[in-house]
Formats: C-alpha cells, structure tokens, sequence
C-alpha cells in the first residue's frame, strides 16, 4: 500500500515537473525542513529530560563505530525555581590545613546561567553515623579564567564549610537544594570522596593529569608511548587520563601502562546538554583529578599531550625543583610555579632521531624551538589551590593564587605543533629558531624505553598517525 502510495506520487510528479518546477523544489525544501526543525526540536525536548546523551549526529557515528568509547560517569541533574540547570558531577571532603574553616565540602558542576552566582543554596550533608546536618553554600565560583561569558554550561566550585566542630566526623553524602530544610525526595545526592593517605606514607612527588583524549580515528598511539616514556624519565610518578573515544591501538597503550600502575583511566563525558564549550569543560575534569590526587602528591601538572616542561639544567623534575627552591625565601607559599612556553615545529627541526624498527620520528627530539610565546604551564602545590584551568590554578585557598614565574635558567615549558599558533606567524618565522633545546639528554633511554615498550603491547600494531 505505501509502495503503491510512493509510486503515485512519484508519478504525478513527473507530470507536472516541466510546468511546476519551481513551485515543486519549493514544496520538497519545506519538507525537509519541517522534518529537521520537528527532529531537532524532539532532540531538545529529550535532552532536557535527560532521555538522551549525545547529539544526533555523535549517536549515529557511535553506533558504526569500532572503536573504544568508555561509558559515561554519572550527572545528577538539579533545576532551580529560576530555571537555572545544575549538572553535579563529583563532591569531595577538603580537610587540608590551609582550607579556611575546614573541612569544606567541595562539589564540581556544569551549569548554565553563569551570571547567576547567588549563594541562596544550602548542602544537606549526612554523615557515617547517620546524622544529618544543613549549612549554607558558602561560596560559588567559576573555574575559567577565559570565555566566563558563554551562554552555554560554565564550569563552577560550590563550597560548603562545616567548621573545625566537624573536623573528625566523616561526611558520606550531600544533596544541594534551595531550601533550608530538605525534601523528602532530594533531587540530587552525591557520595562524598575522601582521598585520605596513610600519615605514616610521605606524598609522591609528581602526579600529572592530561587533557581529555578523544581521538577515535587518529592513531597516536606510539606517539603517546613516547611522551609517557619521556615524562617517567622526567621522574613523574602516575599520569591520570581522562577518555572520551579512542583508538584500539591507544586502548591497550593506556591498558599497558595501567596494568604497570603508571596510569589511571577515568572514563569521561559531558553531560546531557545541547550547548557545551569544550574548553569549560575540560576544567572539571582538570580539578576532578585534583582532588582526586591533592593528599597524594606534593606537586600536581596539568598538560595536553603536546606539551612537556623541560628542565634548564637538571634530569628530572625533582631536581629542578629543589635547584628553584633553594631561590626561594623560606616562608613564601606559592600555588604554582609557572613556566613560561616556547612552540616548536617540524619546520624548524634541524635533526629528527628515527626509531630503530619502525622508522618513525622520535617527535619530541626536536632540536630547536622558536621563541616565546604569551602562555604558560604550571606545576601546582597541592596545599594551596582549589581549582584549576589548563594553565595554571583559577581558585586557591586564600583570597588569591600566588604564583610564581619560573626563570627561563630553571626550567620552560615546549608547546609541540605542526603548524603556527593562529595569527602568530611572527613567532614562527626562521629568524626566531633558537637551537639550545636541552632534550637530547633523554635521547639513548628515551628511544630504548619506547621501543620496549611498543613491543610489550600484547596485539599491538603500529599504524600510520597524525599528531
């Protein structure tokens, strides 16, 4: 019957194209369209009710794709009176000595709304014991530094103080309300995470977190070996990966290295929500790992996996701190350490190093660089920050972060691209090249370690990649 119906009109088509066939191209157009403002208008609605995860577009390449996506953590949705959404993601108990009022309650969320940042809400905490208590938001604030005014969901740190009284209680959950006596029926409860270290075990001393990989067709995998290798070398402890979508080859690269307790997998995702800029969120997995990691290490860096500080003079990280501190007056604090960035480019290599089987560029034994550019990357001291960007810490502990610029004798930071920062062409002419790039000192155990490794990988293939 449809068939039939189909044929029909196809056909009558036919006979009134020659005459009418502005009118009919004109009838087709809004049809699709109605069809496209109906399915994108029923995309909406299903978001807002949480019925959906991702785009159209997103879910339709997820179901053809092969490759390694990790499920979503779990968004607790919470709609204010004001219509203001709260997407809460974690909530952590922050009982460190340089906290005012300590402990804290620290909850990380995407909202929208960013404008709004009244303090009319209060936490519902219970505790171990079963007793429950209520406190005001004390403070709620942004993690961004850049684009604060997106009108999409903005990254926020809500703090609730419980005060000295509750110093050795142990707080289990949390609810967010706007109301001073909670509902029966919360809308959102989060456990609280209490990282606690054994006092009688001193903090490592380097912890990395690295920007969120989603690389679902590129394979970098053998790339990603080789700055792994050249950060253990570096004396980094444990690297944190968050992971949207990845490749296979990069799945049992990360599996490997986990499997050896030098990486952490945190599966990670946005949460239901049409209108997201990725650079806010990527503040929340930043500050996650944070927290995650403070009563662990004594320094925290947060990287993308094109970027890497390199030491002036010393091997390792360690060294080179310990050579900056002893510059230091003894009763400054800091809350990071930051370390000005040169780029460096395929186009100003003077020698790049192969690996002995593959044939593949060694790609961080670049040889030159070029000058500085504007950014910086900070190594942050876990007793002093709250929350973090992707380049140095946005809240700290007391009213303002007190960083401190690294000199270039020290320590700087490399940005590794193919091509120039937009519109800073300047920095990347000939005339800027400067070739005193300390990094060949890695170079023997660097490619030794890659190689090993890439062939410990159990059903590992070297494909073609682009970084």
């Amino acid at each position: 019957m449809v068939i039939h119906k189909c044929t029909a009109f196809i056909n009558k088509l036919k006979r009134i194209w020659p005459t009418n066939r502005v009118k009919i191209l004109f009838i087709i157009l809004i049809f699709l369209s109605s069809l496209y403002i109906i399915g994108h208008f029923r995309y909406i609605v299903m978001s807002k009710q949480g019925e959906i995860e991702e785009d159209p577009f997103t879910q339709a390449s997820n179901l053809m794709s092969k490759y390694t996506k990790l499920p979503n953590p779990n968004w607790q949705k919470w709609t204010t009176s004001n219509i203001t959404n709260f997407y809460l993601y974690r909530a952590f108990l922050d009982n460190r000595t340089s906290v005012t009022n300590a402990p804290v309650i620290r909850v990380l969320l995407m909202k929208n709304n960013y404008k709004e940042t009244a303090l009319n809400y209060f936490c519902h905490i219970i505790f171990d014991d079963n007793v429950s208590i209520t406190k005001p938001v004390s403070k709620l604030e942004q993690l961004s530094y850049m684009y604060r005014d997106f009108p999409g969901l903005q990254g926020f740190l809500l703090t609730c103080e419980l005060g000295v009284k509750y110093k050795d209680k142990h707080p289990k959950s949390v609810s967010i309300s706007e109301s001073i006596t909670e509902n029966e029926q919360a809308q959102n409860r989060l456990k609280i995470e209490y990282n606690l270290k054994n006092p009688a075990t001193a903090k490592e001393n380097f912890a990395l977190c690295l920007k969120g990989l989603r690389f679902p067709d590129n394979d970098i995998s053998s790339y990603l070996v080789e700055w792994f290798e050249l950060l253990f070398l570096m004396g980094v402890n444990k690297i944190f990966v968050y992971v949207f979508e990845v490749h296979p080859n990069i799945y049992k690269v990360l599996r490997y290295y986990e499997g050896r307790n030098q990486i952490e997998i945190i599966p990670f995702s946005y949460p239901n929500h049409v209108y997201i800029n990725k650079v806010q969120g990527e503040k929340i997995h930043y500050t996650d790992c944070f927290y995650k990691n403070m009563n662990f290490y004594k320094y925290i860096a947060i990287f993308d996996y094109d970027e890497i500080i390199i030491p002036k003079h010393d091997y390792t990280w360690l060294d080179m701190m310990n050579r900056l501190l002893t510059t230091l007056p003894n009763e400054t604090s800091y809350s990071d350490y930051r370390f000005r960035r040169y780029m460096s480019m395929k186009n100003m290599q003077v020698e790049i190093p192969k690996l002995p089987t593959t044939k593949d560029d060694v790609k961080l034994l670049y040889e030159t660089r070029s000058t500085l550019d504007k950014g910086v990357k900070s190594i942050v001291d876990t007793e002093t920050v709250s929350g973090l960007s992707n380049h140095f810490p946005t809240i700290c502990t007391s009213d303002v972060c007190h960083p401190y610029d690294v000199d270039l004798s020290i320590g700087f930071a490399v940005h590794y691209r193919n091509t120039c920062l937009r519109g800073r062409d300047d920095l990347c002419s000939n005339k800027t090249i400067i070739r005193d790039i300390p990094i060949h000192r890695y170079s023997d155990r660097l490619m030794e370690n890659v190689m090993r490794t890439l062939n410990s990988i159990p059903n590992y293939e070297l494909s073609l990649e682009k970084v």
